[in-house]
């Protein structure tokens, strides 16, 4: 069977920079579980659904025809990976994460992914519900204007128009349902190595993760 990294965290906690600096290093193919979610609420906003209906949403995310190429996410054949950090969709996907059936669905989607590639998966319960027999586990944290300021800069570097306050609020909306939703609740599994990124480069972060690989074998 192949290996798999999983790495949780609350929202911009470092989860996407470290996946993607340890795929590289390792050869192994990077999964973003929150792309998956982030797709179903981009495409659910170009087909005009109704997010207040369960049964739309649900529909919608069976309907969608997942592919990774080259690391980047498409969805329904389109390139999508630069279109999910939006505002809009930054607030959509919290309603979208929050259906069981959505969960159940995006969950078999990405385990499929493990019968052909070694993966790198980041999100909020790939290390309890995705892949709870994950070959490492990572709880990733840092303190909240750390993680306020990451996205912030994230956001201004792609050019995106938004304040700081903004940004402030979206994260302890998404702090607050990542810790109070019945499914796909975020936890520290028992199992996991933690490690707080506050004052930490993102190149030390791999490095530890890497330790905790080599001593898994």
């Amino acid at each position: 069977m192949h290996k798999v990294i999983a790495i949780d965290g609350y929202s911009a906690s470092g989860k996407g920079t470290v996946a993607d600096l340890l795929a590289k290093k390792l050869g192994y193919l990077r999964v973003d579980s929150g792309k998956f979610y982030r797709s179903i609420a981009y495409i659910g906003l170009k087909e005009n659904i109704d997010f207040e209906s369960d049964d739309a949403i649900i529909k919608l995310a069976n309907s969608i025809d997942f592919e990774y190429r080259n690391n980047e996410m498409f969805a329904n054949g389109e390139n999508v990976s630069d279109k999910l950090k939006t505002k809009e969709i930054d607030t959509l996907v919290i309603r979208v994460c929050e259906i069981y059936e959505v969960r159940h669905i995006v969950n078999k989607k990405i385990r499929g992914i493990r019968k052909f590639y070694d993966i790198i998966i980041d999100g909020r319960d790939t290390t309890s519900a995705v892949f709870p027999d994950a070959d490492v586990k990572v709880y990733l944290t840092a303190s909240f204007e750390t993680r306020v300021k990451r996205r912030y800069d994230e956001y201004i570097k792609a050019g995106k128009s938004i304040t700081i306050d903004e940004v402030r609020e979206n994260i302890k909306f998404r702090d607050h349902s990542d810790d109070t939703r019945e499914e796909g609740k975020l936890i520290i599994v028992p199992d996991a190595l933690v490690i707080d990124s506050t004052n930490l480069t993102a190149l030390e972060v791999v490095d530890m993760i890497i330790n905790r690989k080599e001593c898994e074998k």
